[in-house]
């Protein structure tokens, strides 16, 4: 269970730690898993938050799910027939949540699962820990998402 707690006019709650997920039991592993947030088409987008894939969706209007980590990001599995995957990948200073899109990218292609990455069209400014497509919705608005197909 993924929690985020909010204040009364919806914004992330000022907490030192505002989502909480409930831990699972440590015989397993998660894998492939997705918060889906629309019906799946042939074509799907997924991203690392829920957030993000909520301003993705509506900048695009693509069917887009949320693997909520960059690992689960790594691992995701798109539902059977899916022809394509679009990945809105973070930036963010340490890299990892590029090179989780790009693995998950190289391994639908393997899979023969065309796979189209997009990273966020900034640079890290100052503090930013990171950039996703949320921010750019935010920042730039609709035409700072590229046409996917």
């Amino acid at each position: 269970m993924h929690r985020t707690f909010l204040t009364n006019d919806g914004k992330k709650a000022n907490l030192p730690y505002p989502k909480k997920f409930m831990p699972y039991p440590s015989d397993r592993c998660l894998t492939g898993g997705a918060v889906r947030l629309c019906q799946a088409e042939s074509v799907i987008g997924i991203a690392e938050g829920i957030e993000t894939a909520l301003a993705v969706r509506q900048a695009t209007g693509m069917a887009v799910w949320a693997a909520l980590s960059c690992t689960l990001l790594e691992r995701f599995e798109p539902p059977s027939g899916t022809k394509h995957v679009a990945i809105w990948g973070d930036l963010d200073r340490k890299g990892v949540g590029g090179d989780s899109a790009r693995k998950l990218a190289k391994r639908l292609s393997e899979r023969g699962i065309a796979a189209s990455l997009h990273i966020p069209p900034a640079s890290l400014l100052g503090d930013d820990k990171s950039i996703d497509w949320l921010n750019v919705l935010n920042r730039i608005g609709v035409p700072g998402f590229p046409s996917v197909i």
